[in-house]
């Protein structure tokens, strides 16, 4: 038996979270979610922001929020 390539198990361009983790450390995306991530989300979006380890779980929910919250208040025509 052979190790797997890391090419093999994981692929950035099929990635979600790496995407995801891309488009919001753009400045223009941190105001707009700062400004909207409701109260009951801070904490694990902070979390999320700085690289904390979340449960998958939490993890998706806060990814799903924050697609969710970019549709709505980014101007820019992005598909997410």
């Amino acid at each position: 038996m052979e190790p797997f390539d890391v090419s093999e198990v994981y692929n950035a361009d099929v990635s979600f979270t790496s995407n995801v983790d891309e488009i919001v450390m753009s400045g223009n995306v941190i105001e707009i979610l700062n400004k909207h991530v409701p109260a009951d989300s801070r904490a694990d979006y902070r979390r999320f922001v700085e690289g904390v380890p979340l449960p998958k779980s939490k993890r998706e929910k806060i990814i799903v929020l924050i697609k969710s919250l970019l549709k709505e208040h980014w101007s820019e025509d992005e598909d997410w």
